[in-house]
């Protein structure tokens, strides 16, 4: 049979795009062109033109022009050698080439999209194509970084999203300062679903204005990026500047739009100027890292004009949402600019491919519902997600807590578990149902069906994106055998559970699992031959897929093709037969071969030596007696026989040269036949294209979709259950309980907290785990260098938004209330680059703490105001302290302030614990000894110089500064350096004994010295007024505070030694 191959989707093309340009009397060239010049001003500067010329797909460009079709680029990208084509050119310019075959069309596309281009496909038109006229070319499809799906649906991406973010300022009535709202619109293209969400906030120059916006683009990490701005009513003091940087990334301009990391300008955006170099800022304040930006002025875009226009918006999202849906769904009406963004987003994919928002679902409304604020960076500073640092790229699976704990099998769990764990909540219902099931999941008899489900569902391909790929009409036979597979194995998963009601229950809920598996199963095996499916895995194969009795036109060809080749086998064996009869002992060889190419078809080719022994045989006829045709063979005429049944008639044999050793045998009857199975090959191939074609939109579009839905929704519910299941026993983590009725509000109760990741990094010690409990409280944690202050307050919050998410926590014991809010301020997230200090990102972090902080809201804070001078470091840090005690929130921050303790402010908050992690300095060993227990109280004040000591610091240097530190600082100094009292040698003056924090500066007499006679002897006693016990050291504000009372003071031995006491 004929290798030629054809594109089955040839039907499905026209349903994607069929529009043909205007026809034109320009060359190809000069039309190539004009194509990118037009679709660089619609899609921006990182455009590229296809176009189709023959089997090829070829782009252009002119040598030493400007006028460039980024040839030299698209060469490289694509590895590419470019060429001139010889003595064709246009303006007097010589015409650059490269291209690449047609069947590798989607692989380039990949490509081209990867590198943040937008590619536009060119076909050629053959059914408006003249013969012997030029062919025309009519635009298939447009393709980018976000609106591409591929063939193949086992890659390492899970998802594809293509987001839009839509920024408006202005001057409220009620605030004095501007203000900026930001709605997001989010589409997963290879799932379909999609997002909004929308946020108003002062407009300062500062990073945290844009958390929620850096938030939204850190869960999703789109591929393509379409960025609305309207900035011309509002210039921040006239300058384009914010937060200190003008410029961002090595932006330029490009075709009169800024361009920011690639970014490039759709629709005419506005000239570089002050708007879209804030809008570069804003850019870099929210993190985007793709390659494809596209940048809109409102102003100057009609379709951006037209979505804030109520009539537009409304029956845009009828047209995919269903009638009324404007109506029905409130957030439309209410969060206007995130649907203003939706609608230029559906209209954006829209016109790229129509399929790509058929069925698209209904947004997920994020500003609603019973989602956890997490703002500051919180999802990075607590490394939930990566930070995309060399650090956290080595660390594989340890580089975040969401690559730790998402053990799912399936790339629809793997999404869903992100999306779970990157958006706790505190809803307490869904919270105790997951605890429970996982419980449950968790019991030693349960636990194989943990084994099913990762053995089994690991085989179950992508159904959702399967799903899309049905929509856009771009799926391979191989993606619809793995469907029916994956429909198998979850009836077989299902079946299994038939003895556990509940586990039933949760998956399935009311759906008929197991009717949806045969759906899917029946009417894909009914149709396909899955068999020869399984290996297809392009757009373009020539296998006979179609089972017999689908279409009798089909069948029919079939029969004519099958009857046809055994014709062709015929008198091929016939010829190889007679070879083999004039070789003794060889019969087994074969003389003669059927040759086949694409474009010719087949042919029966010999060697040019084997070729002339053949025609002696054939004009001998000696091969008629032999007795290898004894039955089988009749001779009707010279040259006419009937062999096997088959009528050869080959009186007209002639040999012409095929290749420079082998001849082609040919003869009436022989070219007869082989052009005959050529154009049935060619009538089954067109007929299969278009049943299969028929076969995704009617019967898995229609049919099978629903079913896949269902199953997709199950396969994903089981997923995510193995996932917190196996992370809970394989790292004996505990359940959490909620005590929601608690009357302080959110707390947490941890008991032996751990650290998800660090104990499991930390290989030379094991993990030493802490009790931790915040209940409206606050605690300020101390502690040496390294001894692990940060990592305790990142277990907190961890534990604490793994329990908000459904998943068992790493602790012995677990209870809390669960928080609304998150806020972080940990080191390492300094926006040093975003032209921000390290004291400018904290302040404007702690900003937005204190304005949103309450009694619901967890604050982890980390070497708060580090980066400004001590006196106003510890002002803005007690301050931050009483505003958040007074609102009953929970906090902790680490910290080196020593100096705080004895403020009168800080012992006020009787909410406020002091803690330490526990290091000492082992002089024996000469190290430090980090027991990393967190104890009561502040610890040791002074231990940086004891850190350095541990590390070796040169010994000139360090008795230098510890010289200093004893001039300086007194109170650090050794007992030996201590000074004694001047009334008593033996007396040695340290610190106050009153208070026991300061050094003291003064002795004072018990028994004043005016109740002493002449000898120094207290009257009445033989007690001289100088003895020791008489002798009290103290600081000068305790000495007056005692001279201030009237009442006596005595000293008493206690268990704890001897104190001070007031005598009542």
């Amino acid at each position: 049979m004929s290798k030629a191959k054809k594109n089955p989707m040839a039907t499905l093309v026209a349903s994607i795009r069929s529009e043909e340009l205007p026809s034109t009397n320009q060359n190809i060239y000069e039309k190539y062109l004009e194509y990118t010049r037009q679709y660089k001003e619609q899609y921006g500067s990182r455009t590229i033109i296809l176009m189709m010329v023959g089997s090829f797909f070829e782009v252009y460009g002119l040598k030493d022009s400007d006028i460039s079709s980024d040839i030299q680029e698209f060469a490289k990208i694509c590895q590419m050698n470019i060429s001139e084509k010889k003595k064709v050119s246009v303006g007097g310019k010589t015409v650059l080439m490269a291209g690449f075959p047609e069947y590798t069309l989607d692989r380039y596309l990949n490509i081209l999209s990867d590198a943040g281009y937008t590619s536009v496909v060119f076909v050629q038109d053959e059914e408006n194509s003249v013969q012997g006229d030029k062919k025309k070319h009519r635009l298939h499809s447009i393709h980018s970084a976000g609106t591409y799906i591929p063939y193949e649906t086992e890659q390492p991406k899970l998802s594809n999203n293509i987001m839009c973010i839509w920024l408006k300022t202005f001057n409220s009535v009620y605030k004095k300062r501007p203000q900026i709202v930001y709605g997001i619109a989010v589409i997963n293209i290879f799932t379909g679903k999609s997002s909004i969400f929308e946020h108003t906030t002062t407009f300062e120059n500062t990073p945290s204005t844009f958390d929620e916006l850096e938030r939204n683009v850190s869960i999703y990490n789109p591929c393509e990026v379409i960025f609305l701005y309207d900035f011309e009513s509002f210039i921040v003091g006239g300058s384009a500047s914010v937060g200190g940087s003008a410029s961002v990334g090595g932006s330029a301009s490009v075709g009169g739009s800024a361009s920011v990391g690639g970014s490039a300008s759709v629709g005419g955006s506005a000239s570089v100027g002050p708007a879209t170099s804030i809008a570069a800022s804003i850019k870099s304040f929210c993190g985007l890292q793709c390659e494809s930006v596209h940048d809109v002025c409102v102003a100057e875009n009609e379709k951006a004009l037209r979505c804030q226009r109520q009539q537009y918006a409304i029956q845009i999202l009828e047209t995919f949402f269903g009638s009324e849906s404007y109506n029905t769904c409130e957030e439309f009406s209410r969060y206007q600019i995130a649907t203003q963004a939706l609608c230029y987003l559906l209209n954006f994919v829209q016109e790229h491919n129509p399929n790509l928002v058929k069925k698209i679902a209904v947004p997920a409304f994020s500003n609603t519902g019973t989602s956890a604020v997490l703002a500051n960076h919180t999802l990075k500073q607590l490394n939930i997600i990566e930070d995309h640092s060399a650090d956290s790229i080595r660390s594989g699976r340890l580089s975040s807590v969401l690559n730790f704990l998402n053990r799912a099998v399936t790339s629809i769990g793997k999404r869903r578990v992100k999306e779970i764990l990157t958006r706790p909540v505190f809803d307490t219902e869904w919270l105790n149902a997951e605890y429970a099931i996982t419980t449950h999941m968790l019991e030693p008899d349960n636990y194989h069906y943990m084994e099913l489900f990762r053995n089994q569902l690991a085989r179950v391909m992508d159904l959702e994106r399967a799903m899309r790929q049905i929509m856009v009409r771009r799926i391979a036979p191989a993606t619809i055998w793995r469907i029916h597979e994956s429909a198998v194995i979850i009836q077989q998963v299902h079946v299994c559970l038939a003895e556990q009601p509940r586990l039933l229950e949760y998956l399935a809920h009311s759906a008929e699992i197991e009717a949806c598996c045969r759906a899917v199963a029946d009417n894909i095996g009914r149709v396909l031959d899955l068999d020869l499916c399984k290996n297809i895995n392009g757009a373009t194969f020539s296998e006979h897929i179609v089972r017999p009795g689908i279409n009798a036109e089909l069948d029919t060809m079939m029969a004519e093709y099958r009857s046809t080749t055994a014709a062709l086998d015929g008198i091929h064996r016939f010829f190889n037969m007679i070879m083999q009869s004039s070789a003794s002992g060889q019969d087994g060889t074969e003389y003669v071969k059927i040759n086949t190419t694409e474009k010719s078809g087949s042919s029966i080719q010999i060697t040019k030596t084997r070729g002339k022994l053949l025609k002696q045989l054939l004009d001998r006829g000696d091969y008629r007696s032999a007795p290898c045709f004894r039955g089988i063979l009749t001779v009707s005429a010279p040259g006419h026989v009937v062999f096997n049944g088959v009528e050869i008639k080959f009186a007209d044999l002639k040999f012409k040269t095929a290749t420079t050793s082998n001849d082609e045998i040919g003869f009436d009857q022989l070219t007869q036949i082989t052009g005959k199975i050529l154009r049935i090959e060619n009538a089954i191939q067109d007929k299969t294209a278009t049943i299969y074609a028929d076969f995704v939109v009617n019967t898995l579009e229609l049919v099978c979709c629903e079913p896949l839905e269902k199953l997709a929704e199950y396969v994903m519910m089981a997923d995510v259950l193995q996932c917190r299941a196996v992370v809970a026993r394989e790292n004996r983590y505990c359940q959490p309980t909620i005590e929601s009725a608690s009357s302080v509000g959110s707390f947490v109760k941890a008991t032996g907290l751990r650290h998800v990741l660090i104990e499991h990094i930390q290989k030379n010690e094991t993990y030493v785990p802490n009790d931790v409990e915040l209940s409206g409280n606050g605690i300020l944690l101390y502690g040496t260098n390294a001894v692990g202050k940060t990592s305790l307050i990142r277990a907190v919050g961890i534990a604490t938004i793994m329990a908000q998410c459904g998943f068992f926590v790493p602790c012995s014991q677990f209870v809390y209330n669960p928080y609304r809010s998150f806020y972080t301020r940990i080191l390492g997230n300094d926006n040093l680059y975003k032209g921000l200090s390290t004291f400018g990102v904290e302040m404007s972090e702690l900003q937005v703490i204190l304005k949103n902080a309450d009694a619901g809201s967890m604050i982890l804070g980390d070497e708060l105001c580090s980066g400004t001078e001590t006196q106003s470091a510890l002002s803005i840090f007690v301050a931050g302290l009483m505003d958040l005690h007074a609102k009953g929130s929970s906090f902790i921050f680490a910290t080196h302030f020593h100096e705080i303790v004895k403020y009168e402010e800080v012992a006020a908050l009787d909410r406020l614990s002091l803690k330490h992690m526990a290091v000492h300095y082992d002089r024996e060993h000469d190290c430090l000894l980090y027991d990393r227990v967190m104890r009561d109280g502040p610890g040791d004040s002074m231990y940086g110089l004891e850190v350095c000591k541990s590390l070796h610091l040169p010994t000139a240097f360090l008795d230098q500064a510890f010289a200093i530190r004893n001039k300086y600082f007194p109170e650090q100094e050794g007992t030996l350096g201590m000074k004694v009292s001047r009334y008593n040698a033996q007396k040695i003056r340290g610190m106050c004994e009153k208070c026991g924090t300061e050094l003291s500066t003064e002795t004072h007499h018990l028994e004043e010295q005016a109740n002493a006679d002449g000898d120094g002897f207290i009257h009445g006693t033989a007690v001289h007024k100088n003895h020791a016990a008489n002798l009290m050291a103290l600081c000068e504000k305790c000495h007056l505070e005692i001279h201030r009372t009237t009442k006596k003071v005595v000293k008493k031995k206690t268990t704890k030694g001897y104190v001070a006491i007031v005598e009542q």
